[in-house]
């Protein structure tokens, strides 16, 4: 709105003789509204740390972890292809904690089978893409480890229902549109969360891609404090596995879950301590 009163206002100043009276009065009222207009402004530059997105909590994550496995009791895709690329996207997404960009750029040549392992490549305006929005890959190229058991299945889908798509053998990305075989799109990887929502209203709201991100730095944290992994250390491992400069603060913003956490339990345990002892409760 200010923006937008400051452009029209200026545009009938164009038209004044710049010395004249009425020229600027108008530019001196003109001043004043936007003035006024600021100074009502709700500030939108800085987010609450209480409604920022965090991972999700055990119970959400089991709910999650059951429909990548097929052990929830609601079934929520009819298609044998549907059912077997979402389970696997969702198991990439909650053990390497992707981003979607990078999810959707993964090809089949990217997968080393024999070592288990995945490159996250950087490919910036890829011609050998056909999508029309490119899902990029926002942070540095880098190699992740898979285990035997998402090796397999991830083998399991290219060679199986993968295949079986029309048109899938015309390019080299591994998730794949049902039918037309067509590289997965954002729009695509979208729907997919949307209608896992809708089918299982015990799922997530707030289920996304960047949300199971989250939640792998929460399960990564775990891990960590369970190894007794040293700060410094931690955030260096973490930085290379989620493709951040060894000096980047990024860690913080994926750890703020956990973080929290563990501050209400060492202020609960705090309080137990300096219980008071005249206290009738």
């Amino acid at each position: 709105m200010h923006a937008y009163l400051r452009w029209l206002g200026y545009r009938y100043l164009l038209r004044l003789e710049p010395q004249g009276t009425r020229y600027l009065e108008l530019r001196d009222r003109i001043d004043k509204a936007c003035k006024a207009l600021r100074a009502r402004a709700p500030s939108v530059g800085v987010r609450s740390d209480i409604d920022e997105r965090q991972g999700l909590d055990e119970a959400a994550l089991e709910r999650v972890v059951n429909a990548s496995t097929g052990s929830n009791e609601v079934r929520l895709w009819c298609r044998a292809h549907a059912e077997q690329r979402n389970r696997l996207i969702l198991r990439w997404l909650i053990e390497l904690g992707v981003r979607r960009g990078e999810l959707l750029g993964v090809r089949v040549s990217d997968i080393d089978f024999q070592q288990n392992q995945v490159l996250i490549a950087r490919r910036a305006d890829d011609p050998d893409d056909p999508r029309p929005t490119q899902p990029l890959t926002k942070t540095k190229a880098r190699i992740l480890p898979l285990s035997d058991d998402l090796a397999a299945a991830t083998h399991d889908y290219v060679m199986g229902e993968r295949l079986r798509q029309r048109g899938s053998g015309r390019h080299g990305f591994l998730f794949v549109s049902g039918g037309s075989g067509a590289p997965l799109s954002i729009a695509g990887l979208s729907r997919v969360f949307a209608e896992m929502r809708r089918s299982d209203p015990a799922l997530p709201a707030e289920l996304t891609p960047h949300v199971l991100r989250h939640t792998w730095n929460d399960s990564f944290s775990l891990q960590m404090e369970k190894l007794a992994v040293d700060p410094e250390t931690e955030k260096r491992m973490r930085s290379m596995l989620m493709g951040w400069s060894m000096t980047s603060d990024t860690a913080s913003t994926y750890t703020k879950r956990f973080v929290r956490k563990a501050a209400s339990q060492a202020m609960t345990a705090m309080q137990e301590v300096l219980k008071f002892k005249g206290s009738t409760r």
